[in-house]
């Protein structure tokens, strides 16, 4: 039936998005572990799409180097604890080469972002910005470092407020899709009658 063969489908794009994912996931880690020298007072995280496994393998062109890009780019997010400007740009540096280090057939994009402990703590949770970066945060996957500083970082932003303000939008958006599914799940039916009767 049409129903079986749409499961069937979904079920296989959801697959390959965990598989595509799951890759990402593999590049983060050789970028973090084989290119960069990470701080004994940092931590690296990847966040966006491929933390929540929606991964997609699209091929796309970075927009300023304008080499052709495999897929999701890579969201990763540098914690630190007070480590000195010299090491950032350090550390920055390291990251833009690391990228280009990778074999042509993998080339990635990666999106890096800096962030101190005491950054975290004057975030707002009144401004958007600082929410997506609490979001980014505590739904990112761990790649390398100071895993104290990860525990550090989620419980500033626990303790503020951000856990339960991401919680609370998750759900008030998971809310507005199921109505919205539901309601395009009763429409063709609406139309059906519409017309037959």
């Amino acid at each position: 039936t049409g129903d079986a063969r749409l499961r069937e489908k979904a079920e296989g794009i959801v697959k390959t998005r965990e598989s595509v994912s799951a890759d990402k996931i593999y590049q983060a880690r050789r970028i973090a572990f084989e290119m960069i020298h990470v701080p004994q007072t940092s931590v690296f995280i990847l966040d966006g799409d491929i933390s929540y496994m929606m991964g997609h393998a699209e091929p796309k062109v970075n927009p300023l180097s304008g080499e052709l890009m495999t897929g999701s780019d890579l969201d990763i997010i540098l914690i630190h604890d007070n480590e000195s400007a010299e090491a950032i740009n350090r550390l920055g540096a390291q990251m833009f080469f690391g990228q280009d280090m990778l074999p042509p057939h993998e080339k990635v994009e990666v999106d890096y972002d800096v962030i101190s402990l005491a950054e975290l703590g004057s975030l707002n949770l009144s401004k958007a910005a600082d929410l997506k970066m609490a979001k980014n945060i505590l739904n990112s996957i761990y790649l390398r470092g100071n895993n104290n500083v990860y525990e550090k970082a989620a419980g500033i932003l626990q303790r503020a407020g951000f856990k339960q303000a991401v919680e609370a939008l998750t759900a008030q958006a998971q809310e507005i899709r199921s109505q919205e599914e539901l309601r395009l799940s009763i429409k063709p039916v609406e139309r059906w009658n519409q017309q037959d009767f």
